[in-house]
């Protein structure tokens, strides 16, 4: 809704010589006017030309600029107020005529006086009182009564009506009912209001007026809040927030659609009894509701307690049991200080025990047992032992006879690590470690389990590198001759839980402590391979890159012991073996040629020293090189086997 500003303008001249605002309302004190912009709100005669107006308002008078007809609008139809000017005056005619004609009507009838009677006219005088035209010629006065001539207007009750000089109606009468014209105004500060007068009079003596608040003029709002809404106003809107308790119980809540509240399942509560009698007792009916029973609780017998040391009946005595009553019989057990205690119900014809009072922990042995059996922990003098059972429940008796108890065998936490590239590898070889390890909760033997899990892990490497994960990589290395790398895991753990005894008790010494294990890896290893095989060309260069290419290489380190087999190929012109001089045993001790009859041909291989180099090019070593050379290529398949 726009806000709509509101003006009291002193007068009429000051209002048109200002620029009104569109939609503001200005109140021009002086003609009693109210004006919406430059528009009028209080005009109630409207002009138009041509055709009638397609949109009229109901209840003005539309007057045409041109014949001067006059028509007003009751909502649904229009109606003819004034007829058209007409320019000749005829007798009968309900029109209005125009200036023209009446002075042509009134030379007309002034023609007839003077031709009738001869003169000359000397005056001409309008008797305004009687509404008669006089002619006079000297002193002779003659009176001309304009009929049919509309010269004044009479107003009876709302109705206006056009009259002729000899008070005849002229035309129909004009109801001015429904069309009130505002006739004064003022602003009462007491009240805040404006007030309007439509007959004419202002004050107190109107009583035909409206009062309009200035407020519902005035599009201003302010917003209060409550303790259950909160209201504010934005752009002419008004916002209002339901506020909801956050107090634990409430069952209001906020929903898309408004406000909800759970509906309680009352299916299952009791509600209030009607015509319900103090004392009674309720009832439940067929349909889960309550009724007053008609049954006072003085009236309800209670049930006989009744006590003895013998029998039911012995207590009951001279008394008279009743369906429901209780007997409670104590009798001492043997010489000990315990006694028994049966419960016994009376079913209405006889006494019978309650079942419940029967369990091993509560039934007790008077004296001790002597037994002739040897028992677990009980020791037989001249074949028998006394057994302490007097005052013990057979519960505990058996439970010493039966249970022997075991402190149970701990297997303390350790550390699984493993490590897939742990072992030797040919010196020049790159290694990227990866490892996975393992905390080992430990073991109680009689249960539970230990509940130790690994709180923190600290994994190292030889090289001083540190890992917190219990499985990862560390950064590629090149495996040299030194080289002898492993990786260590500690697990920090939590204190396990408390095993148990073979018997089920607890065993608190047992338990495994909060503390740290540790485990390592294999190590990485480096060894130099030896190389043997043979070659085409009995003039090749022996150096490092031959002896690597040979078929024949070993995946450890060579020692003492070790044994080669060398195929011997057609065409082979030099049998080559190469042993590190690092190695624990760096020279051949034999060469058997299998095809030979196993004779020893050590003897035909010549021992050189040659720079051969690691994987990869890593840095070179001496190597022992014995190389056998053959007059011609070999013509027969064959075979070596050399020993270190």
């Amino acid at each position: 809704m726009p806000m709509i500003n509101w003006h009291i303008v002193p007068t009429k001249e000051e209002f048109l010589a200002g620029s009104p605002i569109e939609n503001d309302l200005y109140f021009i004190a002086d003609t009693h006017e109210i004006y919406r912009g430059s528009e009028s709100y209080t005009q109630s005669v409207i002009t138009y030309d041509g055709e009638l107006p397609q949109n009229p308002a109901v209840n003005k008078l539309y007057v045409h600029s041109g014949d001067l007809s006059c028509r007003i609008y009751n909502g649904t139809s229009w109606g003819e107020i004034i007829r058209p000017v007409i320019t000749t005056i005829n007798a009968g005619a309900m029109n209005p005529v125009s200036s023209d004609a009446v002075i042509a009507y009134v030379a007309q009838e002034i023609a007839k006086i003077t031709g009738s009677s001869g003169g000359v006219v000397t005056n001409i005088t309008w008797d305004d009182a009687n509404q008669i035209l006089d002619v006079f010629k000297g002193e002779t006065k003659e009176s001309i009564t304009l009929d049919g001539l509309g010269v004044s207007l009479q107003l009876t009750s709302g109705n206006l009506q056009l009259l002729d000089a000899s008070g005849n109606a002229i035309g129909d009468p004009v109801s001015l009912d429904t069309d009130r014209f505002i006739t004064g105004g003022e602003y009462d500060p007491n009240t805040k209001t404006i007030v309007l007068y439509f007959d004419g009079k202002t004050g107190d003596e109107s009583t035909d007026k409206i009062s309009i608040p200035v407020g519902d003029l005035v599009d201003t709002y302010t917003a209060g809040n409550t303790s259950s809404v909160n209201m504010s106003v934005s752009e002419n809107q008004f916002t209002a927030t339901v506020r909801i308790s956050v107090e634990s119980g409430n069952a209001l809540e906020l929903k898309d659609d408004g406000l909800f509240v759970t509906v309680p399942d009352v299916s299952n509560k009791i509600s209030k009894v009607s015509g319900a009698t103090a004392g009674n007792l309720p009832v439940l009916t067929a349909d889960g509701s309550l009724e007053d029973s008609g049954v006072a609780i003085a009236d309800v017998g209670q049930p006989q307690i009744f006590t003895g040391n013998d029998t039911p009946e012995a207590a009951v005595g001279s008394g008279t049991a009743r369906k429901g009553d209780f007997c409670i019989i104590t009798k001492a057990i043997g010489s000990t200080n315990k006694t028994t205690a049966t419960l016994y119900l009376y079913n209405g014809t006889s006494w019978a025990p309650a079942d419940t009072n029967y369990d091993a922990a509560n039934v007790f042995l008077a004296t001790d047992i002597v037994t002739t059996v040897a028992l677990p922990g009980v020791e037989l003098v001249n074949g028998r032992a006394t057994l302490p059972t007097a005052g013990k429940s057979v519960k505990e008796v058996l439970e010493m006879l039966l249970t022997v108890s075991e402190d149970p065998e701990i297997v303390q936490p350790s550390i699984t690590i493993t490590c897939p590239q742990a072992g030797a590898h040919e010196v020049g070889t790159t290694i990227t470690p990866t490892y996975n390890a393992t905390l080992e909760a430990g073991s109680y033997e009689f249960g539970p389990a230990t509940g130790v899990t690994a709180s923190a892990w600290n994994v190292q490497d030889s090289d001083s590198h540190a890992l917190t994960t219990n499985s990862g990589s560390f950064d590629a290395f090149q495996v040299i001759d030194t080289t002898n790398y492993t990786i260590t895991a500690t697990a920090t753990y939590n204190d396990g839980a408390t095993p148990l005894t073979s018997d089920g008790k607890d065993y608190a010494e047992g338990k495994i402590a909060a503390g740290s294990k540790s485990g390592t890896t294999e190590a990485i290893t480096g060894y130099r391979a030896a190389f043997y095989g043979t070659v085409n060309d009995a003039n090749a260069t022996i150096d490092s890159a031959l002896i690597r290419a040979l078929t024949g290489k070993t995946e450890k380190a060579v020692a003492a012991g070790d044994t080669f087999e060398i195929k011997i190929p057609t065409g082979a012109k030099m049998v080559i073996v190469a042993i590190p001089v690092t190695a624990t045993k760096n020279t051949l001790s034999s060469v058997t040629d299998v095809n030979g009859l196993g004779v020893d041909v050590l003897s035909t291989f010549a021992l050189s020293q040659v720079a051969v180099f690691g994987a990869e090019g890593y840095g070179s070593i001496n190597y022992n090189v014995y190389v056998a050379k053959m007059a011609f290529a070999n013509d027969v398949a064959n075979t070596y086997i050399a020993k270190v």
